[in-house]
């Protein structure tokens, strides 16, 4: 039996450069053979630890876990970069690259995925096999054989870049990853292996841009207090940018470092915590959204029934932040109601889109109220309770059919609509009427917007000194980066 290994402290390494693009690694860029170590990966590797499995995702409890680190399994994960495929090592500098003994221990990953699983945000999609990775994997006494070799090899032929820790109880996963160095990362590749009752289950996990993600159950696993597993990451022959890597990762039942194993199984043990905590957070969160879907959905299809209509109208307003729709709701009389839900229904007529997208759908229910109550304006005098319930909303806009549908047509969203209205009733504080400006102001007021100082009966270069001024405020408050 090969005696454990010592521990190393747990550690995670940055690198400087910003990488050529992950793709480097995913599709690979194969190296030139040369007298100097390969550069090491503009990536940044990582071991953490999670309570549940990749298969079954991220557990959302985890006061379970043994609190005798002796249980836990030592992991040691080492990362090198090569000057060339796993299976080209040189002892020679000046011998050919290309002249290699073959595969050696080494098969595609594809060879060895049992099970493979792929989702775009939430939708599953038509997984592959190799996870479109460029990607070989070795194990058993083969691949201890060969990172013997790796172990042996001149320093221009590999170049060790990271080594990392960690423990594995029953019910963890850990989590041996290379990703792109921002914060989320574009991009993240990972060899996990999880410990269950029935032993031992490794995967290899791709993740792109938060919204792809996609994993490959293998029929291959490290050997406790024996042969390691190797997951190359290489490029296809012939693509000289980047230099293959590789995890070379092994288990043992116990460390040599009693004391340092005992410190990263606490560490364990704080990281599966707080990712139970996160899943249990994020599925609550889910589950709300959830039935908050289903219940504007219902409203929506509440809409085509006129006996509903009114309430469900109210409710979804309420729910997607269209407050002038709900008050069109709560004050039209029953026939000009049944005319604007059937603008509704026809500007929305996708009940599950609709519920899929509440802000989409808030932002139609919103524009379709400021058109529906404007409506030949230019034509003849609104009503004193439809014009009330206009200004109530948009202040000085609303007296001016021609603004709304200019508002309108530049908007794209609720949140944007409702800038436009707040920019308008700025900009008629500079009116030249003071009755304009007295209603702008006292609409801003009303929303404790207003202009601090500013008299809509000043002289014109009091009314501009205040807006100056606020102006200065607002732009010295705006935090850093933002548009001004």
């Amino acid at each position: 039996m090969r005696p454990p290994f010592a521990y190393h402290a747990r550690r995670v390494v940055r690198f400087s450069r910003i990488p050529s693009w992950f793709a480097c690694l995913l599709t690979g860029c194969a190296a030139t053979h040369g007298s100097n170590p390969p550069p090491a990966p503009a990536l940044q590797p990582s071991l953490t630890h999670y309570a549940g499995s990749p298969h079954a995702g991220a557990a959302e409890e985890a006061d379970e876990l043994p609190v005798d680190p002796a249980s836990a399994y030592v992991v040691r994960a080492r990362l090198f970069a090569l000057a060339h495929r796993a299976d080209e090592l040189h002892s020679d500098a000046g011998s050919d690259p290309r002249g290699g003994a073959g595969e050696g221990p080494f098969a595609p990953l594809s060879a060895h995925t049992r099970l493979a699983a792929a989702f775009h945000g939430h939708e599953p999609i038509q997984p592959a096999a190799d996870l479109g990775l460029a990607a070989r994997v070795a194990s058993g006494e083969p691949a201890r054989a060969w990172v013997a070799e790796l172990e042996a090899a001149p320093d221009f032929e590999r170049r060790p870049v990271a080594e990392l820790s960690g423990a594995l109880a029953e019910g963890v996963t850990v989590s041996i990853a290379l990703a792109t160095a921002e914060a989320p990362p574009r991009a993240r590749v990972a060899l996990e292996i999880a410990r269950g009752a029935a032993g031992l289950e490794v995967f290899v996990v791709r993740e792109e841009l938060a919204e792809r993600r996609e994993s490959a159950a293998l029929d291959l696993a490290p050997v406790l207090d024996g042969a390691p597993l190797v997951l190359e990451l290489a490029p296809p022959p012939g693509d000289p940018k980047s230099p293959p890597l590789v995890w070379v990762v092994e288990l043992a039942s116990r460390a040599s470092d009693a004391r340092q194993h005992a410190l990263v199984h606490d560490a364990m043990r704080t990281e599966a915590a707080a990712s139970a905590r996160s899943a249990s957070a994020r599925r609550a969160r889910v589950a709300r959204e959830e039935a908050h879907g289903r219940e504007i959905q219902d409203a929506f299809t509440a809409l085509r029934g006129m006996r509903q209509a009114r309430s469900a109208l109210v409710f979804l307003s309420g729910a997607t932040g269209a407050s002038l729709a709900g008050d069109l709701a709560l004050v039209v009389e029953d026939a000009e109601l049944e005319r604007f839900v059937a603008e509704v229904l026809e500007s929305v007529p996708d009940a599950q889109a609709a519920a899929r997208a509440g802000a989409t759908l808030g932002f139609v229910l919103e524009t379709r109220a400021w058109a529906f109550l404007t409506r030949g304006m230019d034509e003849e005098a609104l009503a004193p309770g439809r014009l009330g319930l206009l200004v109530a909303h948009g202040g000085e806009l609303a007296r001016s059919v021609g603004a709304v549908e200019d508002v309108l047509a530049g908007a794209h969203d609720l949140a944007g609509l409702e800038a436009r209205i707040l920019e308008e009733n700025r900009e008629a504080l500079e009116d030249a009427s003071a009755a304009v400006r007295v209603r702008a102001r006292d609409w801003l007021a009303a929303r404790s917007l207003a202009p601090e100082g500013y008299d809509p009966f000043g002289t014109l270069a009091e009314r501009r000194k205040a807006l100056a001024a606020a102006a200065a405020a607002a732009e010295a408050a705006a935090p850093a980066g933002s548009p001004k």
